[in-house]
């Protein structure tokens, strides 16, 4: 906006918008409608966005777009993913194989979009072998909510390191309590003995 109101050139990202910085007074010349209700707020912003370190981290995400893998689930959610693999295969596909289609590269030779969800998907194969025996089909069993938890190392800011979505979260803690054995009756006799 400073460009094209006061110095009366367009901007865009050809002509490199995305990667100019103002100075705190140049900000402050043109206020963005959505703030212009609120001068201090502005000012307190433009302070903000003309900082080194805005400017480092600003700079840092844009080098970084683009590069992370994505996810090839689109414009599909699990039950259209799951209709589409089912059209191809000829069978209900397993839970497990929807996931693998929705995590998948552009690089037919890495299977997964990223190193992490191969690891991932490793751990909980162990896992499942671990709990079910050497012999488990694990891609063709259920998903097992416990094996989850355990092979990602829990629920890292309230969501499961895999199949997050697809796990009845509300089954998963009740199996979680009944396995510990501290619901509330274990409180309770706690109470009685003291």
């Amino acid at each position: 906006m400073y460009y094209q109101q006061i110095l009366g050139q367009k901007m865009n990202k050809k002509t490199g918008a995305s990667s100019i910085y103002l100075r705190e007074e140049e900000y402050r010349k043109v206020v963005v409608p959505w703030m212009s209700n609120r001068p201090e707020a502005y000012a307190a912003w433009c302070g903000v966005w003309a900082s080194e370190a805005f400017q480092q981290k600003s700079k840092s995400h844009r080098d970084n777009r683009g590069t992370m893998p994505n996810h090839t689930f689109g414009g599909d959610n699990f039950t259209r993913k799951a209709k589409r693999l089912e059209a191809q295969l000829g069978r209900e596909p397993t839970p497990i194989e929807v996931w693998e289609a929705g995590h998948r590269g552009s690089d037919p030779s890495n299977p997964l979009c990223s190193q992490t969800q191969r690891e991932r998907l490793a751990a909980y194969a162990e896992e499942m072998k671990d709990r079910h025996g050497e012999d488990c089909d694990w891609r063709t069993m259920p998903i097992d909510a416990q094996a989850v938890h355990k092979s990602g190392g829990g629920k890292a800011h309230g969501r499961f390191s895999l199949f997050d979505g697809m796990i009845n979260t509300t089954d998963f803690r009740a199996s979680r309590r009944s396995a510990s054995g501290s619901g509330s009756s274990g409180r309770s006799s706690h109470r009685e003995a003291a």
